[in-house]
């Protein structure tokens, strides 16, 4: 038999890696009608859903989706890293002359196929274990694309520097005795606001709290409205010019 494990989809947030199974029967597992002779139990490790999977004599083996629970931090984005395993088994049922039930390992070949946008995704097959059955364990290793966390970054930079810019502007205006514009008030304001799309249009960021919010986006909110809200109380302290 025939296995091609695809991975649908990632969820860094819950650590779980959707993988879809898709099984070829092969020789004298089918019958003329290409329909299984015996029933067939896939067993598999599974966080979420069955973890046994039967498909009984005279059905079609349908794709079977698993849950791989996965080992790694959210919060470390942009340089988080999550890793992995799936093990696969199979079984058939016979029946024999007397009525007697009987089990037997059912050879494969497990043909992997991963692709995760955003994430470099790497895999090694672990040496199959034999007690009685065949099992074939895949190791799963996962982190973010360069691309990805190159562009991440550029984002993390670009809101450092406007918020330099911001602070320089509001530093002249407070410090300096230059005349408070009314158009400053309304750019920080807008900037303020502006941050948090800008932060989110991190490919693949996660809900606030991650290293990449403590590294620029706390930071820069805070010194952002603390310039904005300097700004203010300048413009109402401040005496109008002669």
């Amino acid at each position: 038999m025939k296995i091609t494990a695809s991975v649908a989809s990632l969820d860094p947030v819950k650590g779980e890696l959707l993988v879809r199974l898709q099984f070829e029967p092969q020789n004298d597992l089918l019958d003329e009608d290409d329909l299984l002779v015996n029933p067939v139990t896939v067993y598999k490790n599974s966080s979420a859903g069955k973890s046994e999977v039967t498909f009984k004599k005279g059905e079609s083996m349908s794709p079977v989706d698993t849950t791989v629970s996965l080992q790694g931090e959210v919060t470390q984005f942009p340089w988080d890293r999550y890793t992995g395993m799936l093990w696969i088994c199979l079984a058939s049922q016979k029946s024999g002359l007397d009525g007697d039930i009987s089990w037997a390992a059912v050879p494969f070949t497990l043909d992997l196929r991963a692709g995760v946008p955003g994430f470099t995704l790497e895999t090694a097959e672990a040496p199959p274990k034999t007690k009685g059955f065949s099992v074939d364990v895949v190791n799963f290793d996962m982190k973010r694309a360069p691309s990805s966390g190159a562009f991440s970054v550029f984002v993390m930079i670009l809101i450092v520097l406007l918020t330099a810019v911001a602070f320089m502007a509001g530093f002249v205006v407070v410090v300096g005795g230059r005349k408070v514009e009314v158009a400053m008030l309304s750019w920080l304001g807008a900037l303020l606001f502006a941050l948090l799309p800008l932060r989110n249009a991190m490919p693949g960021a996660p809900p606030l709290g991650c290293l990449a919010d403590y590294i620029s986006f706390f930071w820069a909110e805070a010194i952002t409205a603390a310039t904005l809200i300097s700004l203010i109380l300048t413009w109402i302290v401040r005496k109008p010019a002669q």
